[in-house]
C-alpha cells in the first residue's frame, strides 16, 4: 500500500462582532456549511452478529453513520476546521444545524457542534 499526500488550500470564513464576557455578549459566528441538504445522518442501535441465533442482535451501543455528497463533506470539513480557528471569548460557542435528513428521508437529526475546548 502506498501513502499519498495531497495539499489543499482553504479560505476559512467568520463573522466578527462585539464581545463582552461580563455581559455575556458574543456577536459573530463561523460561516455555516453549505449543502447540508446533501448530508445524511443515521443513528441506530448498534448490532453484532450472533452465530448461535444466526442473526444480528443489539449490543447496547449506538451507531452513527454519516453519508453525503462530496461537496457536502467538503463544506462540513471546512466548517470543522474553521470552528477550531474561530477566535471568540465565548466559552461555549456552538452552532445548531437542525433537520438534517437520515437516509430513509423520513426522520430528521438535529446536529449541534461545539467549539473544541482544548
Amino acid at each position: 500500500m502506498k501513502k499519498i499526500k495531497k495539499e489543499v488550500t482553504l479560505s476559512l470564513e467568520f463573522y466578527k462582532g462585539k464581545q463582552d464576557v461580563k455581559k455575556g455578549i458574543f456577536e459573530g459566528n463561523v460561516v455555516p456549511p453549505k449543502h447540508l441538504d446533501e448530508l445524511f445522518i443515521d443513528v441506530f442501535a448498534s448490532t453484532t452478529y450472533d452465530f448461535e441465533s444466526d442473526d444480528f442482535v443489539e449490543n447496547g451501543g449506538i451507531d452513527l453513520q454519516l453519508q453525503g455528497s462530496n461537496r457536502a463533506f467538503r463544506e462540513l470539513g471546512k466548517y470543522l476546521l474553521a470552528i477550531t480557528e474561530y477566535d471568540t471569548e465565548d466559552p461555549r460557542y456552538h452552532d445548531h444545524f437542525d433537520g438534517i435528513q437520515n437516509s430513509d428521508e423520513e426522520e430528521k437529526v438535529n446536529l449541534t457542534i461545539y467549539k473544541p475546548f482544548r
